[in-house]
């Protein structure tokens, strides 16, 4: 069987795929790709996809003022606005323990008063179940009533709720409608769920460049989703002029702030050298940031650094370690790596059992690598009973993915048996 090679770091991604990267040293075409191909990144569809725009811990109003003690009196005496606020304080946990239960008996109170602070916070109970059975229709009531008011935080809300169809048939004119609305009157996250929708064109016009000046607004203000955004039109040149430095810029602010995209990101960058000094030792730092929270790319990454002791002393054993992390969550490159490192001859984790597991798994997923490994293994025997049919299947779909060794294989295959007969 021919011997597997590995697989390198992947870059950025662009709605789950990740573009790849082989590294294929005695084919000069392939080695041409691999060089030309790492300076491309694959940007990501915009943060508020899939959670940002739905968090209403940003629509919650923050204020501050005066004592505890003062609003609980105030508030005991029938005050609105402090009953408002006190509801804020017990939702958040902020200078009081945490009471969601508390914060609703508030809110209601205030809301059912006319107070658009109250109003919000009683939509958002509603929205997430919390303090009160969760019911996307009360949410929309009270979040429309503290919008026509004008609270930015509740147009914001609503917005979401269009924008996924919660509580009312979905709506992207809507959604932006309110966005809108709210983003005008400031209001950073609903200036990045707008980019979003300029981004994908929902609602209004695809327009790149509307987007990134949303996404600036929102980023200028600290919204860590909208300087994600911002750093993935940088990165790819949408909207804006293309510049890796600036991409780093964005990456690097959301990253501090615990996105783990941008973390991501931001190793990336540091790995390959773009728009920012080349460092190993940086890019391990913020993929494990990543990986930490999950980032099944980042753990494939960080194994490829150890399977390679970029940045880190050569350890097989940690490498293993954080490609099972990344190939548990179906990350196929991790799985065809584990495949490699289980049949090398020479290493001491040499377990063909094991190897055809993982082959098995990613070949699964439609690599083309895996499909080859895997279908020799089951023409030699090797790991699992010998299955001439089965080798066949593998090649067959290997090789129609356009990999050269399946092809060969099947070539060497086809002459042999025509000699034979």
């Amino acid at each position: 069987m021919t011997t597997p090679t590995h697989k390198n770091t992947t870059g950025f991604s662009e709605g789950g795929r990740i573009k790849k990267v082989k590294k294929m040293p005695t084919k000069v075409l392939f080695l041409l790709l691999f060089v030309t191909g790492t300076s491309l990144l694959l940007a990501e569809a915009p943060s508020d996809a899939n959670e940002s725009c739905r968090n209403e811990e940003k629509n919650i109003a923050r204020k501050g003022g005066g004592k505890i003690q003062k609003l609980l009196d105030s508030s005991k005496e029938g005050n609105v606005t402090a009953q408002a606020e006190l509801a804020v304080y017990y939702y958040k946990g902020e200078v009081v323990e945490q009471n969601f239960q508390k914060a609703f008996n508030l809110a209601h109170q205030a809301a059912l008063l006319g107070n658009p602070i109250g109003q919000n916070l009683l939509g958002a109970c509603y929205w997430h179940g919390r303090g009160v059975a969760q019911n996307f229709q009360e949410a929309i009531k009270w979040f429309s009533l503290a919008a026509q008011q004008g609270n930015a935080n509740a147009q914001c809300s609503l917005g979401n709720m269009y924008l996924d169809g919660q509580g009312v048939q979905k709506d992207y004119k809507e959604a932006v409608k309110w966005y809108e609305r709210s983003a005008l009157q400031g209001n950073s996250n609903a200036q990045n769920c707008l980019g979003a929708r300029y981004q994908e064109g929902e609602g209004v016009p695809q327009d790149n460049g509307k987007a990134a000046q949303w996404y600036t607004l929102a980023a200028s203000q600290g919204d860590v989703d909208g300087q994600y955004n911002l750093g993935i039109l940088y990165a790819q040149g949408m909207g804006v002029e293309q510049s890796w430095k600036e991409a780093a810029k964005w990456f690097s602010l959301a990253a501090k702030q615990g996105h783990a995209r941008a973390q991501f990101n931001l190793g990336r960058q540091y790995e390959k050298g773009e728009g920012i000094e080349q460092d190993d030792k940086k890019a391990l730092k913020w993929y494990k940031n990543a990986a930490s929270q999950g980032d099944e790319r980042a753990q494939y990454n960080i194994g490829v650094m150890y399977r390679d002791g970029k940045g880190v002393p050569q350890d097989i054993g940690e490498a293993v370690k954080w490609f099972s992390l990344a190939a548990k969550q179906g990350n196929s490159w991790a799985q065809y790596n584990l495949g490699v490192i289980y049949w090398d001859e020479k290493s001491v984790l040499k377990n063909h059992q094991e190897a055809f597991k993982w082959f098995s798994l990613a070949a699964k997923q439609n690599d083309p690598d895996a499909q080859f490994s895997l279908g020799c293994m089951y023409a030699a025997g090797n790991g699992v009973q010998q299955n001439v049919q089965e080798a066949l299947k593998w090649l067959q779909r290997s090789a129609g993915q356009g990999n050269q060794d399946a092809k060969a294989f099947l070539e060497e295959f086809t002459r042999r048996t025509k000699e034979s007969h």
